[in-house]
């Protein structure tokens, strides 16, 4: 579920995501998940704009709800 749709975005979108999120840390999926911030389900888009990347754990927990203000930034 958390998953959906992640293997349709471009590898180089994903790399960008990843360089400006993380800051040279490497990204680990045991750690990190990329998250649509409008879901991917809702009509979210896989660009970087829609993209971050969040600790897996907060991404488990948050489903496809809409985002919220605090969400956005």
């Amino acid at each position: 579920q958390a998953e959906d749709g992640i293997r349709d975005i471009p590898k180089a979108t994903k790399r960008a995501v990843i360089a400006r999120d993380l800051k040279g840390e490497k990204f680990d999926s045991k750690k990190h998940h990329i998250d649509h911030i409008w879901p991917h389900s809702r009509g979210g888009s896989h660009t970087s704009d829609n993209l971050r990347v969040i600790p897996k754990k907060k991404n488990l927990q948050k489903g496809a709800k809409r985002p919220g203000l605090r969400d956005m930034f």
